[in-house]
């Protein structure tokens, strides 16, 4: 997410603070720590944001990996997914927050770190497995 070279490490922790939710970020290298070097908290109790944290790959193309969280309960199963850019001093402030449909969407990130359509970005794949009945969609 730095660009150093390390493989850094992101944890969620969607029961963090009344199911507010959380994820910790921790730059990898010789002074990795069990400090977290970048938090980022939910919008509110029962969100559970951090229930999908991952990489995002460099979705933005400027040379830096960027992550993804999901919000798993916001507003009644219709979720958020949050997008960070990374950058030399990555801040804990989304870049992208996109936004399910409808209540029981169930709208949340589908990890693939890849170019599919050979722009140069990583692509970012969301599913909402519960849209249409469960008949769900991508």
């Amino acid at each position: 997410m730095n660009a150093d070279g390390c493989p850094d490490v992101i944890v969620g922790a969607y029961s963090y603070g009344n199911n507010t939710g959380r994820a910790y970020l921790y730059f990898g290298g010789n002074g990795m720590d069990n400090v977290a070097d970048l938090i980022m908290t939910g919008e509110g109790i029962d969100n559970y944001f951090g229930a999908y944290a991952n990489t995002a790959g460099d979705v933005n193309n400027d040379g830096y990996s960027d992550i993804i969280v999901g919000a798993d309960e916001f507003d009644h199963s219709t979720n958020k997914v949050y997008i960070y850019h990374g950058g030399s001093v990555p801040d804990n402030v989304p870049d992208l927050v996109m936004n399910g449909e409808s209540p029981g969407d169930h709208f949340a990130p589908v990890f693939l770190n890849d170019d599919f359509d050979g722009d140069s970005y990583s692509d970012v794949f969301i599913g909402a497995w519960g849209k249409d009945n469960s008949k769900g969609k991508a």
